[in-house]
């Protein structure tokens, strides 16, 4: 179950990609690692064929607070988000489908 923190920390990533005129669509998600250990990814649907997860990964990095430093971060472009009936991100499917 994910915590305050977690929820707030995936929406600030969200928002933050979001400010990036290159970024069409985004959905972060922690994903589970080996022990206890989580990597915050940010799946990126591009505005343009231009933008690559570097670029990404640096807009995002310069604009956390080092408070956020601490969770492993990782950007991924992808073709679209999974969505639920619902409009919720599907993230077994987003997962399983990159």
């Amino acid at each position: 179950m994910p915590t305050e923190e977690h929820i707030y920390l995936l929406r600030r990533i969200e928002n933050i990609m979001y400010e990036h005129p290159g970024v069409m669509d985004v959905a972060a998600i922690f994903i589970p690692g080996p022990g206890n250990q989580e990597t915050l990814t940010a799946y990126v649907v591009p505005a343009s064929k231009d933008v690559t997860e570097k670029e990404l990964a640096e807009h995002l990095i310069t604009r956390l607070s080092p408070r956020s430093d601490t969770t492993a971060h990782r950007v991924r472009l992808v073709s679209s988000i999974p969505k639920t009936a619902s409009g919720k991100v599907h993230k077994l499917k987003l997962i399983s489908e990159n």
